[in-house]
């Protein structure tokens, strides 16, 4: 469709072409529906999270009960305050060595670099860089010692009188205030660690007990046994695959004669893809009319198997590529006369009972050394992961723009207009078209 430039780079029939409309307004259609597609209005900001309402009051205590009331529902939880901002990274320290005062460390080094420290008389004194001089940051402390014994719980106050029956559940009191902490008492000393033993000597492997000795065979039974599965049917095999489009390789011959005879099973197994195998009734290229099914299992197969069944009846036959006439040969069939039924087989003998199992041998002596620990079991499954959280609000949708356009053609005919205000275009003529958008 011819055009005229335009700031949208929509479509518009140039003034000297013949009108059509149809054909017109798809285009402009698909080209509006694209401009509309690819300049979508800003989404618009989120609204804020409305404040959690204010805790009601806690209501008056009532009368005593002698019934324990539900217990209340938590309280909400408080929102989390702010992360504070991250402080700068310390300079680490590394203490060199210790001096009994001040005055002979600042004799020893009267100068240091930062991160040096000493301790003096249980302070430790680091290198301050600016201001040039040894500074006390403190006493250093070791870890504290373990927890001194519980003291004595004090005794149980006397209970108070009961109040009389309601008949109302009251809520459930409040829990009494724990009662102080006795004292705590002396550490006592940590004795000094044993030494540890020697390990013992591993004992010896019991012997293995002997192997008892191999039951008898039992006599024969006089019950058949079962009759076994059908064997697979057997057939003369050919395997049959192609090169290139030029000829199919059967046995390892190209494009050889077949001898079939009557009566007899042929089993043919072809992997030639993209070229269909057909047994037919005329020479040369395949011909749909003359395909020769009597007795065929699978005829045109390119990947699979193939059973041909020879009637005592079959005429001469070919085979044939379904698409490519070079891959192509001759069947020959002749008549040797159908084949005598099958003997009927033979009574298996029936089969000799199982011996009875030999005694157990005796079982060696119990070793006086612990066996080794068995493998560790395996690792559990891993629990289910939690539900996803909901989704956000989506924003407001952005405004679209409502300008109208036209082909430029302000005097002419077969103009397209298009808006989202709804009014009609001024100055219409004949093979005019309005195109109202609702925004």
């Amino acid at each position: 469709m011819p055009t005229t430039p335009n700031n949208k780079n929509w479509r518009f029939p140039a003034y000297t072409d013949q009108p059509d409309v149809p054909k017109d307004l798809s285009f402009l259609a698909a080209d509006i529906s694209d401009y509309i597609d690819q300049h979508p209005g800003p989404t618009g900001a989120t609204g804020a999270t409305g404040a959690t309402g204010a805790t009601g009051a806690t209501g008056a205590t009532g009368a005593d009960s002698t019934v324990t009331g539900p217990t209340g529902p938590t309280g909400p939880t408080g929102p989390t305050g702010a992360t504070g901002s991250t402080g700068t990274q310390g300079t680490g320290v590394t203490i060199l060595g210790s001096y009994p005062s001040l005055a002979a460390l600042q004799a020893a080094h009267p100068t240091g670099n930062p991160g040096n420290a000493y301790l003096v008389n249980g302070d430790l004194y680091v290198w301050d860089d600016l201001n040039d001089e040894w500074e006390n940051v403190g006493t250093i402390q070791g870890p504290a010692g373990p927890t001194g014994a519980t003291g004595a719980t004090g005794a149980t106050g006397t209970t108070g009188a009961t109040g009389a029956d309601s008949t109302v559940a009251g809520p459930t009191g409040a829990t009494g205030s724990t009662g102080s902490t006795g004292a705590t008492g002396a550490t006592g000393a940590t004795g000094a660690t044993g030494s540890t033993g020697a390990t013992g000597l591993t004992g010896a492997t019991g012997a293995t007990g002997a192997t008892g000795t191999t039951g008898a065979t039992g006599a024969d039974s006089t019950v058949a046994g079962p009759t076994g599965p059908t064997g697979v049917s057997g057939g003369i095999t050919l395997t049959v695959t192609n090169s290139g489009s030029g000829a199919y390789i059967i046995n390892g011959a190209s494009n050889p004669t077949l001898s079939f005879i009557r009566g007899h099973r042929y089993v043919i197994n072809v992997n030639a893809s993209g070229h269909p195998f057909w047994i037919q009734t005329v020479s040369g290229a395949y011909s749909s009319g003359n395909i020769y099914n009597t007795g065929v299992t699978n005829n045109g197969t390119q990947n699979g198997t193939i059973i041909f069944e020879v009637p005592f009846n079959a005429p001469q036959l070919y085979y044939a590529c379904q698409y490519h006439s070079s891959m192509a040969g001759s069947i020959t069939v002749s008549s040797l006369g159908p084949t005598g039924a099958t003997g009927s087989t033979g009574a298996t003998g029936a089969t000799g009972a199982t011996g009875a199992t030999g005694e157990t041998g005796a079982t060696g002596a119990d070793s006086t050394v612990p066996g080794p620990t068995g493998p560790t079991g395996p690792t559990g499954d891993t629990g289910p992961t939690g539900s996803t959280g909901p989704t956000g609000p989506t924003g407001a949708t952005g405004s679209t723009n409502s300008n109208a356009y036209l082909n430029g053609m302000a005097t002419a005919s077969n103009r397209i207009f298009y808006n989202t205000s709804g009014t009609n275009p001024t100055a219409q003529a004949a093979g005019d078209i309005f195109i109202h958008h609702e925004a």
